[in-house]
């Protein structure tokens, strides 16, 4: 049974305050379990909520839909300092982890013209996790059995209607939306250490990132000090 994580709202969109260990505990209590709900993950970054003021359909997922939104992204801090930051990249590689000691079957779902290609995935696999049973899809030919972990990495939004609209056949223990996480762990995108770049070396491997660049380290950031300031304004009348 899910824990009772405290919540906070930002821009009108649910997190989960949740430390790596806890939710490391909660991946494997769902892929142990028999009959619980999908564990039904979201990597929320200021991408995520600033797409989500004018999707309504995604927005509903991540605030009713979702089991867990994790931090994905630094930039979150300026609402809750004591947020812990977990990765797309870390929840993967827990997620790959524990599937291959458990016995435990994983699809990923990418799209055909991805920065990194299925064949990338699936050679990725073969070195790292060479006992995992695993299948690699690309959306537009998917016909697949049950799977015990879905990894969907068609981009924000399009993966979280994805896992919404296909659990009822996939039925996957745990689903996550990863994005680009895989390009990250293969190479594609070189990404340094720093908390806060990584953005830059991504816009690079692919301009078309951004119009989205733009609302997450330049509007984004202006817009949750303005409900802030709004906030305290109020509270002190």
């Amino acid at each position: 049974m899910l824990k009772n994580y405290s919540v906070i709202n930002i821009l009108g969109i649910r997190l989960h305050k949740i430390s790596r260990p806890d939710l490391e505990k909660e991946i494997v209590s769902a892929l142990s379990a028999k009959g619980r709900p999908v564990l039904f993950i979201a990597t929320i970054n200021p991408s995520f909520i600033m797409r989500a003021q004018k999707d309504e359909a995604f927005k509903d997922i991540l605030n009713k839909k979702t089991t867990i939104n994790v931090a994905d992204g630094v930039g979150l801090k300026l609402a809750d300092k004591n947020l812990e930051i977990i990765t797309g990249v870390k929840i993967t590689s827990i997620l790959l982890s524990y599937a291959e000691k458990l016995g435990k079957s994983v699809l990923v779902v990418t799209k055909k013209d991805s920065l990194t290609p299925k064949t990338a995935i699936q050679h990725y696999f073969h070195i790292n996790y060479p006992k995992l049973y695993f299948s690699v899809r690309e959306e537009a030919s998917l016909d697949v059995r049950e799977h015990d972990v879905l990894l969907c990495a068609l981009g924000e939004a399009a993966q979280e209607k994805f896992i919404v609209d296909n659990t009822s056949f996939i039925k996957p223990k745990v689903a996550v939306g990863i994005g680009g996480t895989f390009d990250v762990l293969i190479g594609t995108v070189r990404v340094p250490r720093t908390k806060y770049f990584g953005w830059v070396f991504r816009l690079l491997a692919n301009p078309k990132r951004l119009p989205k660049i733009i609302k997450s380290v330049l509007i984004f950031p202006i817009l949750v000090i303005a409900r802030r300031n709004e906030v305290t304004a109020k509270q002190s009348r």
